[in-house]
């Protein structure tokens, strides 16, 4: 549905309000709604209160509804145009978790929920596809699998699996073996500890 700069049939336009009292998140949509050729910019609103008044005016298939406003927040914004106007579809876009939504985000009558970080086409796409799917869609960001702490720990050190650490005088139990990752990590730089048998103790130092 709606695939970027490529059309095989007319389809048809979206008219879509972007409401957000930050002029840098606004010309981001803008830019994602110029790839996707059935969605078309109707305006903008910096404010609950503008908002409304440009859904009377313009009548858009979506809003996409910034949550933390000056004068009126998008949740109540949300209410009162979803009251008036029950066919216009609302997507609640803030910087909050998932599990960190203010209480009456749910209830507004948005139809969704998308974190501003994962904006883009794809995302647009696919809330607009689902949005009768559930009363309240959320999109998830993809999780990253990564392997347990030890098993990534003994992959990062080539450690074999069940094989001790040879005892010799520059490997003593008491002082183990010391190696600092080249690369520091978040401002740390991280020093391994490892004794004859095979326990890893992590230590950040300040770098």
């Amino acid at each position: 549905m709606c695939q970027a700069e490529s059309v095989t049939s007319p389809l048809p336009v979206l008219t879509v309000l972007v409401v957000d009292d930050q002029a840098p998140f606004r010309f981001a949509v803008k830019a994602v709604l110029r790839r996707l050729p059935c969605f078309q910019l109707a305006g903008e609103a910096k404010s609950g209160p503008e908002a409304i008044t440009l859904v009377d005016e313009v009548h858009p298939a979506l809003v996409l509804m910034d949550i933390n406003m000056p004068e009126m927040n998008g949740i109540e914004a949300t209410r009162r145009i979803v009251a008036a106007h029950p066919d216009v579809v609302v997507f609640l876009c803030s910087t909050h978790d998932i599990t960190d939504l203010p209480p009456g985000a749910p209830t507004s009558g948005a139809r969704a929920y998308i974190n501003k970080e994962h904006f883009g086409a794809d995302a647009l796409r696919q809330l607009w596809h689902n949005r009768d799917s559930t009363p309240f869609a959320r999109l998830l960001p993809p999780l990253r699998h990564l392997p347990p702490p030890r098993q990534h720990l003994r992959r990062s050190l080539r450690l074999p699996p069940s094989r001790r650490l040879p005892s010799s005088p520059a490997c003593q139990p008491s002082s183990g073996i010391r190696a600092s990752t080249a690369t520091p990590v978040f401002g740390l730089r991280i020093t391994f500890t490892i004794s004859p048998s095979r326990t890893a103790r992590l230590r950040p130092q300040a770098t």
